[in-house]
């Protein structure tokens, strides 16, 4: 946990991805291995965080994507179940499900949303009113496959239904066409994850 104001960063990649919140950050990046990126922010005492997940050679591998596209289903359903006068149980459970359709349920191991404000992991109540802010992040960790997937968005409540399908996902190619250009270049090479 972090101090009040303060953000965390977590890099993990191949087994170390899936152990959520793995801080060591002393391993090698491996070419074929997914990179989890939990990043945090802190403004005048306020912190927040994300977490997104990239592949090492600029794609993901059939099995990455599969797991990927699963946790994002979850995620859009998790959003989906966002509104006033829901709670982090029903929006938990909205994902839970998608995982655990998928056959994957015991590989989701924490909740699905937490307060964000003064400490990344603020605490708060359950119940969900307008004008909250909170993360949505389920996520699968597969430690015999050394692949953990988290995606992690902060959703602010409001009044206005949410499209889950209206944000940023449609530039992952974009994205991942520039990884791939860095690591054929030599520029992705760290020891860092």
């Amino acid at each position: 946990s972090s101090v009040a104001g303060e953000a965390e960063e977590e890099l993990a990649s191949g087994g170390h991805a899936a152990i959520p919140h793995y801080f060591h950050n002393d391993a090698e990046l491996v070419a074929g291995s997914a990179l989890l990126i939990d990043a945090g922010a802190a403004w005048e005492r306020y912190a927040a965080d994300i977490t997104r997940v990239l592949p090492v050679s600029g794609r993901f591998t059939p099995r990455q994507r599969e797991v990927y596209e699963l946790v994002l289903r979850a995620q859009a359903a998790a959003i989906a179940a966002v509104r006033p006068g829901s709670s982090f149980a029903k929006v938990d459970a909205a994902a839970r499900k998608v995982i655990s359709d998928a056959g994957l349920g015991a590989h989701f191991i924490h909740a699905t949303c937490h307060h964000v404000g003064l400490d990344v992991h603020d605490p708060g109540p359950s119940g969900i009113e307008a004008g909250m802010t909170f993360t949505v992040e389920p996520g699968i960790y597969l430690e015999s496959e050394g692949l953990g997937v988290r995606i992690e968005d902060i959703v602010l409540v409001t009044d206005l239904t949410i499209d889950p399908d209206a944000d940023h996902r449609d530039r992952w190619p974009e994205v991942a066409a520039w990884l791939a250009e860095r690591y054929a270049e030599g520029a992705i090479i760290a020891s860092i994850c």
